[in-house]
């Protein structure tokens, strides 16, 4: 066996695996964390193509949103000063392509002065001769910039800060798609070499996406750099996609070394206060630090991205390190009390004993982490992958380094003295057989409520409920949502017919400007079949509908630029002749502004942008945006027409339903596959059911809590099942491998069932409280999804572990799985 080759030559044996990870560890400096947008999302969702499209021809939505409550009044000289003052200094911040504010928008409804080519200039708010009171009435009357840039109650603003777009990385994600169409065509006979560059496409799309993860950084350190100067002159906020980025990674980092450091220093204290030796402990944690290192090592060689989900490998793999290393050791000291003085023999039998149970338990959890492998979404991908390589280099340094550094060094073995643990878990037995109907009828009574729990659950999405709301992130959130006019973009495509001939004449014959726009062919009007007032009325239905929804805050489209227009015109309605005449005069700047957002360059594409409130508690995103496709498609539109939604909303959406369909859905077959690997371990069809039973109830308990106290899943959180199950399994193997050798020894069933509870529920207990007293360390965290994926799995390794010493041996004693009389 491979142990006595390793204890034969232990010195070598060791050298040779710390070369590996030596050399391993050299690309452990590529490895960095993305969080952005991107890396969440669904490659495959057609939406997300759909989207990439849509800002190509509607420019970036990237974009910081500074909120101001100035000290003074909003529209004194001292404040606009300020303003203007501090939209230039933001502007010239690297990476930033462009801010507005309030001193430098277009104020329509000032005198404008017009050129020899007809085209108007306006004035803005630091114009000498501009009047203050009518740009103030027009500021809180605007259909664009009321609730937009200024707050309803006239004490707020909000400072717009865009992005430089990555050019670059804009290019490589369309010719990817041009790439995978070409590909998809069996006709295609250059196939291979197209292959080759999607994969040269691939390698350089996470690069370009570290450049722009860099610039929200600077631009972003920049910003809060310049606003931290003025905190005299009143209140600041920020909100924004690239500044939720930037600070969701500043958190998982710095949660990665609090986290590392106080799951370094709990598991010390409390290994050394079950083993009672410092040099237990420091095996154990070698073992758990060069898993690290390796599998580190293992994802900068083969580049597998880390982003949020994935961000608690570390404490992950630690603990799958310290789990083996506890059931080795335990293993080593029960046969090391009863044969003290032969040391070599003693590990070599405790190693073969324990070896089977664990080669099981590490294929069991790798299953579960498997089911992250059918994900759509890369980054849960990767994950999956990274914690069954970290299962593998666990159980691979468990069985070489820790039996070859207990050869060497020679630790101590405790005394057989009674411990605390031992009087607990006898305690918990003897009530246990005492009253064993209660037990069942409390674990049947829980199953249920779990049950319906899981009825209960939900997938959502609120961004707001990610951070705490000591956060400046929250409060900057909290901010804009309520004061101007919501967070997180939602985009409506309004698409024309395919054909639409001669709609004009249908809707236009009593048009009086009719002859006009017949003499004008060029005119955008005449060609665009929503830029005309028939199709301004069908925006402006769906444009209020929006906007009469509660969870929906501050809705932009064309038309809020013809209101505009309408204002300017004295309420008059404006017929197809002077929207033409004003496209024709209206500045190219000005276009930008309050028509190309929301018109497309040909004409047949209008486009609504609505803002999500994300403080909203009613807020279901998945049924908001399932209501307005409904809605709109039944009662708003016709002929032809067609509306499509996107955005982040829509984008995020999709992946946690995607994230919700293919793991929590496909938790019976994770549960099927287990219950296989039992049945090869066992040979015994009873105690492989046995052994699932209690890794149900306990992913049932947790998914069940979560629905009953309305804790949604979300990102970290709906890979808790899978953790879940991966080391809790590990319960069920280690005390039925353990109570079935001791049957065919000759036991009774409660002389076997005792006998377990004292060696491998030693073990048992050990790993659990050490795992949970690990994870429980990530409530202290300021991201909330890192908190609930600590606490609800600190939880759930407690509910496993109880499981295991109440449900098993129950079953046990109810079923006999075990014929003793043979």
């Amino acid at each position: 066996m491979l142990i006595h080759a390793i204890l034969k030559k232990p010195v070598i044996t060791l050298a040779f695996i710390l070369a590996i990870i030596a050399g391993l560890s050299i690309n452990v400096e590529k490895i960095h964390i993305d969080a952005s947008p991107d890396s969440l999302l669904l490659e495959s969702d057609p939406d997300l193509e759909f989207y990439r499209e849509t800002h190509r021809e509607y420019g970036s939505d990237e974009y910081i949103i500074v909120g101001f409550q100035p000290n003074d009044d909003l529209y004194s000289q001292q404040t606009i000063d300020f303003i203007q003052q501090l939209t230039n200094e933001l502007k010239a911040a690297p990476g930033v392509s462009n801010v507005n504010s309030i001193t430098n928008v277009p104020l329509l409804q000032q005198p404008r002065s017009q050129g020899e080519d007809g085209v108007s200039t306006f004035r803005n708010l630091t114009h000498p001769e501009v009047d203050i009171s009518s740009a103030q009435e027009e500021f809180a009357i605007s259909p664009i910039y009321s609730s937009n840039l200024v707050s309803l109650d006239a004490n707020s603003t909000a400072i717009k800060v865009d992005i430089q777009k990555n050019e670059e990385l804009v290019k490589l994600l369309q010719e990817k798609y041009l790439l995978l169409d070409q590909i998809e065509d069996p006709s295609n006979t250059a196939n291979r070499d197209l292959i080759d560059r999607l994969d040269d496409v691939n390698t350089q799309i996470p690069l370009q996406r570290a450049i722009i993860n860099e610039r929200y950084k600077y631009a972003l350190e920049d910003v809060r750099a310049t606003i931290s100067k003025y905190q005299d002159k009143g209140i600041f906020y920020l909100a924004g996609a690239p500044l939720i980025a930037n600070d969701v990674k500043l958190f998982i980092n710095n949660d990665i070394r609090v986290f590392g450091i106080s799951m370094i220093v709990i598991m010390i204290f409390v290994l050394f206060l079950f083993f009672r030796s410092i040099s237990w402990v420091l095996l154990s944690l070698v073992c758990a630090f060069l898993n690290v290192i390796m599998v580190s090592g293992l994802i900068g060689l083969f580049g597998l991205q880390l982003t949020i989900i994935s961000s608690n490998f570390v404490a992950l793999l630690i603990i799958f390190s310290i789990t083996l290393s506890i059931h080795v050791i335990i293993r080593y000291q029960e046969v090391s009390s009863k044969n003290p003085n032969d040391h070599k023999t003693n590990l070599i039998h405790a190693v073969k004993q324990i070896a089977t149970p664990c080669i099981y338990m590490v294929a069991t959890s790798a299953i579960a982490f498997i089911s992250l492998i059918v994900s759509d979404i890369q980054p849960v991908i990767y994950f999956g992958l990274i914690m069954v390589m970290g299962l593998l280099c666990a159980f691979l340094l468990t069985f070489t380094v820790l039996p070859t550094l207990i050869y060497l060094v020679n630790p101590k073995v405790p005394g057989s003295e009674k411990e605390a643990s031992s009087t607990l878990l006898s305690n918990i037995l003897d009530k246990l057989t005492h009253n064993k109907a209660i037990a069942g009828i409390a674990v049947v009574i829980i199953g249920s409520i779990s049950i319906y729990g899981i009825t209960q659950i939900t997938v959502e999405n609120r961004f707001i409920d990610y951070f705490k709301s000591s956060t400046e992130l929250h409060q900057g959130l909290v901010f804009i949502d309520q004061q101007l006019g919501g967070t997180v973009p939602l985009e409506l495509l309004l698409e024309a017919p395919e054909i639409v001939e001669d709609d004009i004449d249908e809707f236009d014959e009593d048009d009086e400007f009719l002859d006009y726009l017949e003499e004008e062919e060029e005119s955008f009007t005449q060609q665009s079949y929503w830029y005309n007032r028939r199709g301004i009325q069908k925006i402006r239905d769906v444009h209020e509908y929006l906007e009469s929804l509660d969870q929906v805050g501050k809705t932009l489209s064309i038309s809020s630029t013809e209101k505009v227009f309408r204002q300017l015109a004295k309420g008059e309605e404006l017929e197809d002749f002077h929207l033409a005449l004003i496209y024709k005069k209206l500045p190219e700047n000005i276009k930008a502004v309050l028509i190309n957002p929301y018109i497309s360059h040909e004409g047949n594409q209008a486009r609504l942008v609505a803002r999500i409130k994300d403080s909203d508690h009613t807020l279901i995103r998945n049924d908001l945006l399932n209501k307005i496709e409904k809605d709109i498609n039944e009662s708003l539109i016709a002929n032809g027409e067609s509306v499509r939604l996107s955005g982040i909303s829509v984008l995020y959406n999709n992946v946690l339903q995607s994230l919700y369909q293919s793991q929590i859905l496909t938790l019976g077959t994770v549960f099927v596959c287990i219950l296989i690997m039992l049945i090869i371990l066992f040979r015994n069809v009873l105690l492989a059911i046995i052994g699932t039973i209690p890794n149900v109830f306990t992913a049932f308990f947790i998914l069940g809590a979560m629905g009953l106290l309305h804790i949604p899943l979300d990102i970290m959180t709906i890979t808790i099942a899978a953790i879940t199950i991966g080391i809790g399994v590990d319960y069920a193997i280690h005390y039925i491998h353990r109570f079935k050798k001791e049957v065919h020894q000759g036991a009774s069933y409660p002389q076997a069932i005792r006998t377990v509870q004292m060696t491998v529920g030693k073990a048992l207990y050990y790993t659990s409280i050490t795992v949970t007293l690990g994870f429980i360390i990530l409530i202290t965290s300021s991201f909330k999804p890192s908190i609930y994926f600590g606490l609800f799995t600190s939880i759930a390794m407690i509910v496993s572990l109880l499981a295991t010493f109440t449900i098993i041996p129950l079953l046990i004693q109810w079923w006999k799985p075990i014929n003793t009389k043979n």
